[in-house]
């Protein structure tokens, strides 16, 4: 037995010589690999910080971020490379023999202990003692010592001064960023949204199977889109605005289903409340009560009571068949048929069946209406949800392709739809165009040869003129009260057009009471004098004869062309002096005015867009 123990003991100590070689190699192997670990972390945070500039990706705290994820995950590979990847005893004892030159000395003497090699004791002994031997003599620290290359620290370095540079430096693309991860944040809440009312409207038990069943192909439909990947802010908000226009088309006809329930009802109970045998028990607007008296008094009823019950009972079936309560009103038609016929038992029977009816219609006419309510809280909720998406969506991505442009405010009716841009004082009317000013211009531009615009709408103190309409071919008539007074030297090309509805709100009232504040400035802030530039006057003074010009019923065939007597006309107000009032219009008809929330910000950039001095 003692022989046995001498070879295990020295299989323990060359094999705990070994571990102690095995972990100064892994020391030093982590000296090497150190700079080198954590080099491609710090190299993917430097570029996609770099992409981070070229185009909206990054910000500067999620590249340290990456730098930081980077730079650990590349030291706990290399830990565990070096610390933690197991190394067997015998083929780590070759590999030192190799690496100290010990000529596989302590790699034979671990064999032939563990008995992988037959041989002589004697023989045995003496290699294991000569191993032992020359393995003392090893220094490992000096043979394995820790390494700095410089090289490999400075480029890491260097990559992790790259990195935060372009972490910490002003980022152009910083905004587009900012908007890119708010604009998820609010495609993912929209569909959160979404799935919560889908959920909501799934158990709703006062919807018909044909009403749920769309409801839910929109939202879900509505849910599908928002959770693509390359879904654009304009999509959500569409997406967003059909299921709120779903919403809201559901919760009113709701609501109108149960108000015209609630009126038949009413109509019902109104027809039955004139029965003379229940007048001391009806109560309210509930047929109910009406038809429990009615029950009870069908032995002591006369003949003409019997005969008044059974015209209120078709009465009211009539009524409740409008609002499609069938049975109700099919178990009144029975009653009254059961009366007419003298079958009192059938009678009453057929009147229970009509209160359980009315008692069920009056709960369905409830739910309908509380349903109705929460469908239009749905439809608000879907709507909040398209204004933070409408909100988030840059200046730039609204456009006059994606979003329909409001019209050029103006006076001149007869305009197309798209908004054409104003024209500033001096800048010569379009060709095809002679001298009528463009739906939108400045009022007081002269839209007849030889200067003399056309007056039109309301006037103001002294007989001026408010405001001057757009002049057109064959144009418009004034309201009522408004006075056509024209001059023959301004009648000749166009004709009168006054303003339209919403012209007085755009282009302002010089004559409201109140005056004007003088800080009107070039760039077109603020409200000026208004300077008039056409007063007309009738013939001999105040009071005189007023000429209106009678309409050509010539049958003289209209000629087409350029005429030489009809020159184009010029501003006679400056752009910059007139466009304020426009946009102080528009800023009461946004607050006044129902207009959507996407829609909002488009207006505002529109006219931003158009003041004087903006550079656009």
């Amino acid at each position: 037995m003692a022989t046995q123990a001498v070879p295990h003991e020295q299989i323990a100590v060359l094999a705990g010589l070994v571990r102690r070689w095995d972990r100064r190699l892994r020391i030093h192997q982590m000296s090497v690999w150190l700079p080198r670990s954590l080099m491609p972390g710090l190299a993917l945070a430097a570029a996609a910080g770099l992409i981070s500039r070229l185009r909206p990706w990054l910000v500067g705290e999620q590249i340290l971020m990456i730098a930081a994820a980077g730079a650990a995950l590349g030291l706990a590979i290399m830990a565990l490379l070096a610390l933690v990847w197991p190394r067997p005893t015998l083929a780590a004892a070759r590999r030192f023999d190799r690496l100290f030159g010990l000529q596989e000395r302590v790699s034979t003497a671990l064999e032939l202990l563990e008995g992988r090699i037959a041989g002589d004791a004697a023989l045995v002994d003496r290699q294991v003692a000569d191993a032992w031997a020359r393995a003392q003599t090893v220094e490992p620290g000096r043979a394995l010592p820790l390494v700095w290359r410089g090289r490999e620290w400075a480029a890491a370095a260097a990559l992790a001064a790259l990195a935060l540079l372009l972490a910490l430096l002003p980022n152009p693309q910083a905004a587009a960023v900012a908007q890119q991860s708010a604009q998820r944040a609010a495609l993912e809440a929209a569909a959160e949204a979404l799935k919560q009312i889908t959920q909501e409207a799934a158990a709703d038990a006062t919807l018909t199977p044909e009403e749920r069943q769309q409801l839910l192909q929109t939202l879900q439909a509505g849910i599908k889109t928002l959770q693509e990947a390359g879904v654009t802010p304009e999509e959500a908000f569409a997406t967003l605005s059909e299921v709120q226009a779903a919403l809201r088309n559901l919760a009113d006809q709701m609501s109108a289903d149960a108000q015209a329930q609630a009126a038949a009802l009413s109509a019902a109970a109104d027809a039955l409340r004139q029965l003379e045998a229940a007048q001391s028990a009806a109560s309210g607007s509930s047929p109910i009560p009406t038809l429990e008296a009615l029950r009870r008094q069908l032995e002591q009823l006369s003949q003409a009571q019997r005969q008044q019950a059974i015209q209120q009972l078709q009465a009211a079936a009539q009524a409740l068949q409008g609002a499609n309560d069938a049975q109700a009103a099919q178990a009144l038609q029975q009653a009254a048929q059961a009366l007419q016929q003298g079958d009192l038992g059938a009678a009453d029977q057929a009147l229970q069946q009509a209160i359980q009816q009315l008692q069920t219609a009056a709960q369905t006419q409830a739910g309908r209406q509380q349903a109705a309510a929460q469908m239009a809280q749905m439809a608000q909720q879907a709507g909040q949800q398209a204004g933070q998406i409408s909100q988030q969506t840059a200046p730039g991505d609204q456009s006059p392709s994606s979003q329909p442009l409001p019209a050029q405010p103006s006076g001149a009716p007869g305009g197309d739809d798209q908004p054409q841009p104003l024209q500033p004082a001096g800048q010569p009317a379009p060709a095809g165009q002679t001298g009528a000013p463009q739906a939108g211009q400045p009022s007081g531009q002269p839209g007849q040869p030889g200067g003399q615009p056309q007056t039109g709408g309301q006037q103001g103190p002294d007989n001026l003129p408010a405001q001057t309409g757009a002049g057109g071919a064959g144009g418009q008539e004034g309201g009522s009260g408004q006075d056509a007074a024209q001059t023959s030297g301004a009648s000749a090309g166009a004709g009168d057009a006054p303003g339209g509805a919403g012209s007085d709100e755009l282009q302002g009232r010089p004559g409201d009471a109140g005056g004007v504040p003088q800080n009107n400035n070039p760039d077109g802030q603020g409200v000026g004098q208004y300077d008039p530039v056409y007063a007309p006057r009738r013939i001999g003074g105040q009071g005189g004869e007023r000429i209106v010009l009678e309409p050509d019923a010539g049958n003289l065939p209209a000629v087409e062309g350029e005429f030489s007597q009809n020159p184009s006309g010029s501003a006679a107000v400056p752009y910059n002096q007139v466009f304020s009032s426009y946009r102080d219009a528009a800023a009461r008809a946004l607050e006044r005015d129902y207009i959507p929330l996407g829609l909002r910000d488009v207006v505002r950039d529109y006219f931003a867009s158009l003041e004087p001095g903006s550079g656009r």
